[in-house]
């Protein structure tokens, strides 16, 4: 999260310097010389895992191992429909990483500072997550979830109705803060129902779903706001939004009370 926050923030004046600084090339030098102090960074941490002989000998295919996770997600309803949500999540977010271009062009923001809104949405995410992290004992059995998705289904539906920047950041926040509400519970609830023998397989599965769900609305979005509009494509965002978030707390609400 805070990641987020400090990428998106600085990400706008840092290249700007770098194109009035560097030419018109400079961006694409810093942008290349960030990926490569990363990738030299992650050079320095050990992904060794040791294994034991019974493990070595155990070691299965990625197809079987997938299937092995299917099955697992199909017995274990609670576990399949908290993944569900956070692939919802992420394909919002995807989704808005998209329309926050127009969104900055609508406010009066040049079109490569639509990391604001996506920024200030991080911000909401810490405080989201330090409102669990410290009220969380008397917000037990509360539906979460389900608070979140409507959170985000009120500031997606009254985003193009507001003109005010400080509004919208606003906006932005409290949208934040609803994605903590789902993410945070649901990624524990994930972690603490799933096995220890099968987290890689679980993990593997769930890492492939918010892949595609963080690929697959940046294929479409565009095309809808194009065809339908701005303010059309965030209004029916909204209505979905509400309706898979009442239907995956109407779905495991009585096991979902108990786990999170």
């Amino acid at each position: 999260m805070g990641a987020l926050i400090v990428g998106f923030a600085v990400g706008e004046p840092l290249l700007s310097w770098a194109k009035s600084s560097l030419g018109n090339s400079g961006q694409e030098l810093v942008v290349g010389g960030l990926y490569l102090l990363s990738a030299g960074i992650m050079q320095s941490i050990s992904f060794q895992e040791r294994q034991s002989p019974r493990e070595e000998r155990q070691k299965k295919n990625a197809w079987t191992e997938f299937k092995e996770s299917l099955s697992y997600l199909r017995r274990n309803r609670l576990v399949l429909n908290a993944m569900l949500q956070m692939t919802t999540l992420y394909c919002v977010f995807a989704a808005l990483t998209v329309l926050a271009i127009r969104l900055a062009a609508e406010f009066g923001l040049k079109e490569k500072q639509f990391g604001f809104f996506l920024a200030a949405a991080g911000v909401g995410m810490v405080f989201a997550a330090a409102i669990l992290g410290h009220w969380g004992d008397r917000l037990h059995h509360k539906p979460l979830p389900l608070y979140g998705f409507l959170m985000m289904a009120f500031v997606l539906g009254i985003f193009t109705f507001t003109h005010s920047l400080f509004l919208a950041l606003g906006l932005s926040v409290l949208l934040g803060v609803g994605a903590g509400f789902i993410g945070v519970p649901m990624q524990t609830l994930i972690q603490q129902q799933t096995p220890p023998e099968m987290h890689g397989k679980v993990f593997g599965f769930q890492n492939h779903a918010i892949n595609i769900a963080l690929s697959a609305p940046l294929l479409i979005t565009e095309r809808l706001t194009i065809a339908f509009g701005l303010r059309s494509v965030l209004i029916g965002m909204s209505v979905a939004v509400t309706a898979i978030g009442i239907w995956a707390w109407q779905n495991t609400r009585r096991v979902l009370k108990d786990a999170i």
